[in-house]
């Protein structure tokens, strides 16, 4: 019985020194440190780096860092710039569609409509009055009056990715 107890005691403490003592990897540890190291200095100076209070291993790993984060900022602003390229190409390729098909349905309701009208009129007289009844439905059950402000409205020029001081 004992041998069991013991057993099932080292078992649980295994699990439990697994929980306790995870395995951080070197790396991970190095980069915590250094940027540790960067802000105890930038908290001493509050917002000037004083470089003479550090060794020549620490001014290197500042200035490696600054060249990092410059290298990295460079890097942010042109696929950002890149990105604010691509959405406004987007816009006026989407604005040309839209007056497009805004022009083919103008032309299709400007050239059909009058076309089955003037046909009603000469052709079926008693068909004239329904085809209006229709046409004034179909005007008002689309919501012709919503659809037209929404359609001529200006598209919205305020692109996402752009800050709101540019």
């Amino acid at each position: 019985m004992s041998n069991i107890e013991k057993t099932a005691e080292n078992e649980e403490n295994e699990a439990k020194a697994e929980v306790v003592s995870p395995q951080v990897p070197k790396q991970n540890v190095r980069a915590m440190f250094q940027e540790l190291e960067i802000m105890a200095m930038q908290k001493g100076g509050k917002s000037t780096l004083d470089l003479s209070k550090l060794d020549k291993e620490q001014v290197d790993k500042v200035l490696n860092t600054m060249a990092e984060n410059e290298k990295n900022a460079f890097t942010f602003n042109s696929a950002r710039l890149d990105a604010i390229k691509e959405i406004e190409l987007k816009k006026i390729d989407a604005s040309v569609i839209n007056q497009k098909t805004f022009r083919y349905v103008l032309l299709g309701v400007l050239i059909v409509m009058p076309i089955i009208t003037i046909l009603i009129l000469f052709f079926k007289e008693t068909f004239f009055i329904p085809w209006l009844t229709f046409l004034t439905g179909i005007a008002g059950g689309f919501g012709l009056s919503k659809a037209t402000k929404s359609v001529l409205k200006p598209q919205d020029t305020k692109n996402p990715i752009k800050d709101d001081d540019e």
